[in-house]
């Protein structure tokens, strides 16, 4: 994509379009003086997300999709799917038969407000400054394991823990449903919806 986009062209793109091309290009210093960066972005709240998926449908055919583009919204990178995916957040596939559309709904706009039990954060800064954080995957007398957003192992001994503590946000990064349409995240909602 060029960084001087035309203007005319690049307003017909949807918002989120233009919010992620955005988003993708913020730390590219030409991208920033084009047009691209010019524009405006109306962009949706979490609570006209919620309105729409409960108003909405869906197609879940499409939200199976969405949930396993590992380039967009990517659910697949951190969640395991009938023996499919990572562990690096809950496994998924009754989270149908566990949960209701609307509290589906709101486990992808708001992931901190109910974090499920052994998938809270832990934060560890060792005697060098350094601050890991992730799930607990194992602890002994001598180190702590902690499993980051990434899939990534970080063994810490505790000779060089300096603190610890959890923290009230999930592993699960906030705004995830920015990229999507409002159709979409209904797409995304009716596929969870279907996993019983």
């Amino acid at each position: 994509i060029r960084a001087q986009m035309d203007k005319p062209k690049a307003t017909q793109l949807p918002p989120e379009t233009i919010a992620e091309l955005q988003r993708l290009f913020a730390k590219t210093p030409e991208a920033q003086r084009g047009k691209l960066f010019a524009l405006e972005v109306k962009k949706h709240e979490p609570p006209e997300y919620l309105e729409f998926a409960l108003q909405n449908s869906g197609d879940p055919s499409r939200g199976r999709t969405l949930f396993n583009d590992a380039e967009g919204v990517g659910c697949v990178k951190c969640h395991a799917l009938r023996g499919q995916g990572a562990n690096i957040g809950p496994d998924l596939t009754t989270i149908g038969a566990q949960f209701s559309r609307r509290q589906l709904a709101e486990s992808v706009l708001f992931p901190s407000q109910a974090v499920r039990e052994g998938y809270q954060q832990i934060i560890a800064e060792t005697k060098d400054d350094a601050v890991l954080s992730g799930l607990l995957k194992a602890e002994t007398t001598e180190e702590l394991v902690l499993l980051d957003p990434e899939g990534r192992l970080h063994r810490i001994a505790k000779a060089q823990l300096k603190s610890r503590r959890n923290s009230a946000l999930s592993l699960m990064p906030e705004g995830l449903h920015e990229t999507l349409s409002l159709p979409e995240f209904a797409d995304l909602v009716a596929f969870l919806e279907t996993l019983k």
